[in-house]
């Protein structure tokens, strides 16, 4: 692939969790070796068989990508821009794992993984599990789901209502920010964006969110040092 070579991935577990991003990503990938792209979903990542498996938005699409020699994949991944090439693929069956409820394909590890992130801080997903609690006016608290994490902010989801929420512009004062084993921190935060945000999940189909991007409000050298190591940890993690 003709890209920058300081942006391939070529360690199988650094794939693997690049891979990994995919299956919690709201962006859509795009298969571009059919005459038309196709939008496709990665739905499970491993890393010990390196294998992964996927299968496209409409189902009817399936057959046509069996009959595929290699596939090329381009799209983005919070705020990454993501292109590697793989196959032949195989047809799993939901009767040869209970795990399944639809067909999906499986392709072995691409050998080379493109992922250029573009924005100022690098932004990774943060473990599942990780929380924030935001204490509101009326003094009731807000269990609020860490989604990603840079050196310069978080971003926040829940799926209650926009009302039920902190708006642009309000300032999160003494959060304490929970990454499970990767340690807390606790932070003031102003919120500078706020959108509604689809997550697929394999499962349970579309569901709906309200992300919240908010920015660190103070400096703090004690902070960066923490995620710094944070940071480097989630990049690193082994995905299986």
């Amino acid at each position: 692939m003709p890209f920058d070579p300081e942006y391939l991935l070529s360690n199988p577990v650094d794939i693997g969790s690049a891979l990994r991003e995919l299956t919690r990503s709201t962006d859509r990938l795009m298969m571009t070796a059919a005459p038309e792209p196709i939008a496709v979903t990665v739905c499970s990542v491993q890393v010990r068989t390196r294998t992964f498996r996927f299968h496209p938005y409409a189902p009817k699409e399936l057959g046509r990508l069996l009959a595929l020699p290699a596939f090329s994949f381009e799209g983005s991944a919070f705020g990454a821009q993501i292109a590697f090439e793989a196959g032949p693929a195989t047809l799993v069956h939901p009767d040869e794992d209970e795990g399944l409820n639809v067909p999906v394909l499986e392709c072995a590890f691409p050998a080379q993984f493109y992922r250029m992130q573009r924005r100022q801080h690098v932004r990774v997903m943060a473990r599942p599990g990780s929380h924030a609690v935001w204490r509101c006016a009326n003094g009731g608290e807000v269990k609020l789901r860490i989604f990603d994490v840079s050196l310069g902010g978080v971003g926040l989801r829940s799926r209650l209502g926009p009302e039920e929420l902190p708006r642009v512009g309000t300032r999160l004062e003494g959060l304490q920010l929970d990454f499970q084993d990767g340690g807390s921190v606790v932070a003031d935060l102003l919120v500078v964006g706020v959108y509604e945000a689809t997550e697929h999940d394999f499962t349970h189909g579309q569901i709906r969110y309200l992300h919240m991007g908010c920015a660190f409000a103070q400096e703090d050298r004690q902070r960066e040092r923490f995620l710094e190591r944070l940071v480097r940890q989630l990049e690193t993690r082994n995905v299986d």
